[in-house]
């Protein structure tokens, strides 16, 4: 199974509504897909995997929108399952729930609320440790950047490490 996106359509008033979507191979009719808080499960939906792609609606009653400020995450688990019902892959996603848009009158907006960008490039390697990617390093870069007042990341010459993007989320 690959996971594919976790989409916020829409922040309503303390809610949301969101699209999850995930590939599968052809054996797996079935996606079940379920948003957790910690361990605890908030919704779920099921869909069809027509031509290997299953798309899900999921509406939160209340969330806990994601912002610099306030980077909290959910867990999408997305199942994919046979004829039966049962689960043959399992796969799980860290995700924010939010909106990003941009327009030429208001700038980018992040959950309906202007954000100026502040940052640089950075690149991929964690100075005299190398070019290895180390969690607790990665972790450390983000946390620092961020003390010092930035919102935004250019990664420069080479793709950035999970650990990264992970630290910044």
């Amino acid at each position: 199974m690959l996971f594919r996106s976790l989409e916020t359509l829409a922040l309503e008033g303390a809610g949301a509504r969101l699209q999850a979507c995930a590939r599968v191979s052809k054996a797996c009719p079935r996606v079940r897909f379920t948003l957790l808080e910690g361990q605890t499960p908030l919704v779920q939906a099921e869909a069809d995997a027509a031509g290997g792609l299953a798309t899900a609606a999921l509406c939160l009653e209340r969330c806990r929108p994601w912002s610099a400020e306030d980077p909290y995450l959910y867990t999408l688990r997305a199942e994919a399952l046979d004829g039966q019902g049962r689960c043959l892959d399992e796969e799980r996603v860290q995700a924010g729930v939010r909106t990003v848009t941009a327009n030429a009158e208001q700038g980018l907006l992040v959950n309906g609320k202007a954000v100026k960008l502040k940052g640089g490039c950075v690149h991929h390697d964690n100075g005299l440790l190398g070019a290895a990617s180390h969690r607790g390093s990665e972790y450390r870069k983000a946390r620092l950047l961020k003390q010092n007042g930035f919102n935004a990341v250019r990664c420069a010459h080479n793709p950035p490490s999970a650990s990264f993007l992970n630290a910044c989320d």
